[in-house]
């Protein structure tokens, strides 16, 4: 795909921000929102591993999805593929003994990430947010939703090619943290092979404080955008820095329409968005939409139809400095057309606020 000249310097104004590499030859998938239509690969997948089998999610709610999962996973651990699992120890910690226990007899390595009781506000950061599945490092899968998350809108991509090795970093990161010493360091002698057209930067987000590399990318790609910004986003929160960027956008004439999570449960982890940044972001003009159907799981950030961003994190610098977040970027034509219909979709179903 011969690069435009803004592809081109998008391309490199994340570069240069972030220090990180795109990758060519990417083959991207936008799986659909349906959740059991969107489960189906995944559980494809794992059954058709013959080396490797890498799992983080943040919450692995009670339903079949689950069910289907720990039958997948134990399944290939007892056929001798190499299979580790790591649960967000608070998200997840409705999992139940049962999976546990079988995934362990199984053969499944497995890990809770950062133990700790959960606040009586429910309130709470620094976990795991990272939704990961890599198979035999050749095809990757992340997203907003868990494997068996709750119902709500949802945007989850396929990745093959070199991106996948991003998603595998991203995860053994997570591994040595719960527990498992220093990430593993090997060479991998299997070549990513080229899959696809799509350019990719894998980009993580830590639970520090201070500018992490998703919140990087959102300011770099908001102070990009020349014409349309469009986001759905799980939360949004009480920061300056990014109320400004949005405020800039639309002073210079980019449309920026935004969707957030019309009701959010009381034992949801995470914040919802306050009314004072909603405020603050129609004074600024920005179009905030609330997602009538419910939840919010995953976040989209789509620049000028040229670049989108997809990921667990929630937007601005609190929004990535919160969890251990991962995102994807692609600048793909087609990729990117799928991903703004996903958000004209949720667009009908939404209300203005």
């Amino acid at each position: 795909m011969a690069e435009t000249d803004q592809l081109h310097d998008l391309r490199h104004i994340l570069e240069h921000n972030l220090g990180l590499p795109f990758t060519e030859g990417n083959g991207i998938a936008v799986l659909p929102d349906e959740h059991e239509a969107a489960l189906t690969p995944l559980i494809d997948a794992i059954r058709h591993a013959w080396r490797s089998v890498d799992l983080c999610t943040f919450d692995l709610p009670r339903g079949a999805g689950r069910t289907e999962l720990a039958a997948a996973l134990a399944e290939r651990a007892q056929a001798g593929v190499k299979v580790r699992v790591v649960l967000d120890a608070v998200g997840a910690r409705d999992a139940g003994k049962d999976f546990v226990r079988g995934c362990r007899s199984a053969g499944i390595r497995m890990s809770w990430f950062r133990p700790r009781a959960l606040p009586a506000s429910g309130r709470v950061s620094y976990r795991c947010q990272r939704r990961i599945l890599v198979v035999d490092n050749l095809v990757g899968f992340t997203g907003g939703a868990g494997i068996a998350s709750s119902p709500g809108h949802d945007v989850q991509l396929r990745v093959q090619g070199p991106a996948v090795r991003g998603l595998a970093g991203a995860f053994g990161q997570i591994w040595a943290e719960a527990g498992n010493g220093p990430p593993e360091v090997y060479l991998d002698p299997h070549e990513q092979p080229a899959a696809g057209n799509a350019i990719c930067q894998v980009i993580r987000g830590s639970s520090g404080m201070g500018w992490d590399d998703l919140a990087t990318a959102a300011h770099a790609l908001l102070s990009a955008a020349t014409k349309r910004v469009r986001i759905i986003a799980p939360y949004l929160l009480d920061e300056p820095a990014w109320i400004g960027d949005v405020a800039l956008a639309v002073r210079d004439g980019v449309g920026v329409d935004i969707i957030v999570p019309g009701r959010v449960p009381p034992r949801r982890f995470g914040p919802a968005t306050p009314d004072a940044v909603i405020g603050q972001l129609t004074a600024a003009q920005a179009m905030v939409w609330a997602f009538e159907p419910g939840l919010v799981h995953g976040a989209l950030m789509i620049i000028d139809d040229a670049v989108a961003l997809v990921g667990s994190v929630g937007v601005g610098r609190r929004g990535t400095d919160r969890d251990e977040e991962l995102a994807v970027c692609v600048i793909d034509e087609t990729v990117v057309t799928q991903l703004a219909r996903k958000f004209n979709e949720a667009l009908w179903s939404s209300r203005r606020l």
